[in-house]
Order: C-alpha cells, then sequence, then structure tokens
C-alpha cells in the first residue's frame, strides 16, 4: 500500500509480511540453485592474449560455466578487443561466431531450430534490422524457436547463450537490449600501448 505520496517521493508500506518473508525466501534459493549449477570450468587459457578488461572476463567465465541460458552484449567502439573475446568463446568453448551483417532473422531462426547450439555468437549485433534482431527476442527471454510458416511449423524450447557485439547501442532495438541485462558490458577504446600490447 502507499500511504503517503508527495511530489518529490513516494513511500510505501508493506501489506503483507508473511508474503515478502516468502518472496524473500525464493530469490535466495534461487540465487543458491544458480550457484549450484556451474558445472564446468572454461580452460585456463581462456582470454590470455586479451589485454585488459579483467572484470569483464570474470563475468564472462562465470557465465560460460553456469548452466542457465544467459545472454550478454558488447558494446562500444571498433579495436576495443570486443571481437577477440567472441572469437576466443567460439574457438575455446565451441561457440558459433556470425556477424551481423551476413545474418537474417529467418536464417537464425532456421540456425537455431537445426543446430541446437549452446553458445551462439554475433558480432555487429547492431547491423542487423529490427526484424532480424527480433529473431532473438524470445531466444534470449525463455529459450524459444517458433516458426510458423507455409509448409513449415516447428517449435523448439532450447537452453543457448547468447553473446552479442556492436559498436553503437542506438542501432539495437530497445528490446532487444533489455533481454541482455543485467550482462551489458560498455568498452572503452584501448590506449596505444594496450593496443600495441
Amino acid at each position: 500500500t502507499m500511504p503517503f505520496k508527495s511530489r518529490s517521493s513516494k513511500n510505501y508500506k508493506l501489506a503483507d509480511w508473511a508474503v515478502t518473508a516468502k518472496a524473500l525466501q525464493r530469490l535466495t534459493e534461487q540465487q543458491a540453485k544458480s550457484e549450484a549449477q556451474i558445472l564446468r570450468a572454461p580452460p585456463a587459457d581462456l582470454f590470455e592474449d586479451i589485454v585488459g578488461y579483467d572484470d569483464v572476463k570474470f563475468w564472462l567465465r562465470r557465465i560460460l560455466s553456469s548452466e542457465d541460458p544467459t545472454g550478454c552484449l558488447f558494446i562500444g567502439p571498433p579495436a576495443s578487443a570486443k571481437t577477440l573475446l567472441l572469437m576466443d568463446i567460439a574457438e575455446k568453448m565451441g561457440g558459433q561466431y556470425y556477424t551481423g551483417t551476413g545474418a537474417t532473422r529467418r536464417g537464425i531462426q532456421r540456425y537455431i531450430a537445426d543446430m541446437k547450439p549452446e553458445i551462439l555468437i554475433i558480432d555487429e549485433l547492431d547491423k542487423l534490422d529490427d526484424y532480424s534482431q527480433s529473431a532473438l527476442l524470445s531466444v534470449l527471454e525463455s529459450g524459444l524457436v517458433a516458426e510458423l510458416k507455409v509448409g513449415r511449423t516447428s517449435r523448439v524450447q532450447y537452453s543457448i547463450k547468447v553473446f552479442a557485439a556492436g559498436n553503437y547501442e542506438r542501432n539495437i532495438s530497445p528490446l532487444l537490449i533489455s533481454r541482455f541485462r543485467p550482462y551489458i558490458f560498455h568498452f572503452r577504446p584501448y590506449t596505444e600501448a594496450e593496443y600495441v600490447d
């Protein structure tokens, strides 16, 4: 309930303490379950040749170790190691690497339904048009790939991790960006010394 409201604030009062306690308990149990689902460690040499971004590498290792379907988005200027990280995941974790300039909505849906990849990597996501970007919406939200076309109908529920990168967030649908939260990483340009290294 909202017992007090002013122009600058809203103050709420819990209506049912028991329901709140139960919700908090469920949240704690889900977090513990997520921690327990860490199955396999990525190889020790994953990302070892890539300079910097230790915080991003930490989270990527956790995401790759987890059984949960997840989306992860890198945003930043060219030459900031986004593609290097994606290619390392493809090479060492068995992910399938594609670029947004060569993908279509139908191609993405058909590929996921037919090949059932555990890890899908799309570089240059911001180069996909809105229609093609929409193919990833239900995959990232629920793991569902559904196709209803004349001559072909399919519906596949699948656990998949999607790693994507783009230069500009403004060219990616806000709905699609929301599906990647909380794993959206903003990259800064390398310094000259880091780039040389």
